[in-house]
């Protein structure tokens, strides 16, 4: 087998749409609570 990431995974883990937009959110460097995180990624906290 083949060592590395499992791309097929992450993949599935960044699947729903809401997802990526909290980790850009989170990657802007600043700090977030959780109902902002909600509100990034469209969904209700």
């Amino acid at each position: 087998m083949k060592e590395g990431p499992d791309i097929a995974r992450i993949a599935a883990l960044i699947g729903d749409p809401a997802r990526p937009n909290m980790l850009s959110a989170l990657m802007s460097g600043k700090a977030l609570t959780a109902a902002e995180l909600a509100a990034d990624a469209g969904v209700t906290p």
